[in-house]
């Protein structure tokens, strides 16, 4: 038997890009996924609004879940600047799930960090660097680290902070860079970039969900541990967004350097995975060719939905 059967899971914002794929690798390790977000129904998902405590509580009275990963989060679209808005999901919302899991005697709770909690730095990130975020994003992702590690030992809360470097994949959202990159190669149109001259650490979606559920499992740790998920791997985003191009002959369409950097733009983001590497063991990728064919299955089957509901 394995050490996940019989064992119901939690998983917040499962609508997302990394929660969606949470749920499916949990499925598969033999958990029973319940999938939280707002607007939910069905078999299987809770409705559930972190601003809310009456809903936070309802979700986890209804499903009692053994594990919880906690993936809602507001600002991870850069369109998203509302600070109060941040504070309330990523701080105050935050603070409810962890407070409803001790509440319900929760095993263990992955909280979805972010790498923009650590804004720029030089060279390979470990776990204690400085937080120096750039943006409201990072910077509400940071203060609740900084609460919810104190409440969780106050609570008595088995809590890991994962924090995701760079992620992609299928069911990313289109404003994100390799939904537009392939969008272009696709249609043979042009997409206007920055220099993306930025060194970035870019892991495929279904290995981080895989990592990050590997944590559920790890040995006994301090709670509020913070382990970096990541590859590990130094990449300049105009190497990797080439490589892409080139898989259709299309590094032509690709015109760095028409937009500028936002002014939030961090220089450098790689992962120091050594405390990963501890955790869970092999940190094996799928290689760029079979993520990015797996992808553009995706969209294309998603162009196919779009066109079946605009004929009927």
């Amino acid at each position: 038997m394995s050490v996940a059967d019989g064992n119901s899971i939690l998983v917040t914002g499962a609508r997302g890009f990394i929660g969606s794929h949470i749920v499916t690798h949990a499925r598969d390790r033999g958990l029973r996924p319940f999938a939280a977000y707002r607007g939910a129904s069905g078999p299987g998902a809770i409705h559930m609004d972190v601003r809310d405590g009456a809903s936070v509580d309802a979700a986890f009275r209804q499903c009692a879940p053994t594990f919880v990963v906690h993936c809602a989060a507001y600002g991870v679209n850069y369109a998203e600047q509302d600070l109060d808005e941040a504070v309330a999901v990523n701080v105050h919302g935050s603070l409810r799930v962890l407070e409803a899991a001790a509440r319900y005697g929760t095993q263990r709770l992955v909280h979805l960090g972010s790498c923009f909690e650590y804004g720029t730095h030089e060279g390979f990130i470990a776990e204690d660097a400085a937080l120096e975020p750039t943006a409201i994003y990072g910077a509400s992702k940071a203060a609740a680290t900084l609460i919810m590690r104190e409440r969780a030992r106050t609570w008595g809360v088995r809590l890991i902070v994962a924090r995701p470097f760079g992620t992609w994949g299928p069911r990313e959202a289109t404003y994100r860079l390799v939904p537009q990159v392939l969008t272009a190669c696709l249609r043979g149109s042009p997409l206007e970039l920055t220099p993306c001259d930025v060194v970035r650490d870019q892991t495929y979606v279904e290995d981080m969900a895989a990592h990050v559920c590997c944590l559920l499992f790890a040995p006994d740790i301090a709670t509020g541990t913070i382990v970096n998920v990541g590859s590990g791997q130094r990449v300049v985003l105009r190497d990797f967004v080439l490589a892409i191009a080139r898989m259709f002959d299309a590094e032509h369409l690709m015109q760095f350097g028409a937009l500028p950097h936002r002014a939030t733009e961090m220089a450098s983001l790689v992962a120091d995975v050594s405390r990963l590497r501890v955790l869970v063991g092999d940190l094996s990728q799928t290689s760029l060719a079979a993520g990015i064919r797996r992808t553009v299955a995706e969209m294309q089957m998603g162009e196919i939905a779009v066109r079946d509901c605009e004929d009927s």
